[in-house]
């Protein structure tokens, strides 16, 4: 039996300047950074208006340092 391992993604919205925000966007569950960006950008960022979308968007797992 092989276990996969999940991980909890904050997913933090990265403005024009460069900065990031403060604080997580959302967080998501999945086995690794693609997934979770593929995840995102399916529930958050699929038939929204395109204000969400010219955002860049970075992900980091939560059980690491968000630095």
């Amino acid at each position: 039996m092989e276990v996969i391992l999940s991980y909890n993604w904050n997913v933090y919205k990265v403005f024009k300047s460069g900065k990031r925000a403060k604080t997580p966007f959302c967080v998501i569950e999945c086995e690794s950074k693609a997934k979770a960006k593929e995840k995102f950008l399916d529930e958050h960022l699929s038939g929204k208006d395109s204000k969400l979308c010219k955002y860049i968007w970075s992900f980091v797992r939560s059980d690491l340092s968000q630095e």
